[in-house]
């Protein structure tokens, strides 16, 4: 079952890219070892009521069931919208996130 219908997740990019349009771009310094081209969730008003229900209706609940975690006891260290665009960033370099477990919730493509 995805974690997002088609719809939400259309919403997500059409929030993060109007929120980025009107900061005057994607920021793309924001991570040493591994730089995306991303948008903070907090940076985009419009996302923070959705990412803050689907946290705690979704992917809590998730984790604890995947990892035997409590879902209260998830909490989130860095949560951002990435663009990806196979010309310029084909891939990131290995490297290891400052948190036990990290989520990726692909918003586009099949």
């Amino acid at each position: 079952t995805p974690l997002l219908s088609r719809a939400e997740c259309a919403s997500y990019i059409s929030l993060a890219e109007e929120a980025a349009a009107a900061r005057g771009g994607w920021t793309v310094a924001r991570h040493r070892g591994a730089p995306t081209t991303d948008v903070p969730i907090h940076d985009v008003p419009g996302l923070v009521p959705l990412w803050y229900a689907l946290l705690r209706d979704r992917i809590r609940p998730l984790l604890a069931r995947q990892f035997g975690v409590r879902g209260r006891d998830v909490h989130v260290h860095d949560a951002f919208v990435v663009k990806y665009d196979a010309a310029a960033q084909r891939h990131l370099p290995v490297h290891r996130d400052e948190s036990e477990l990290s989520l990726t919730v692909a918003l586009g493509g099949e």
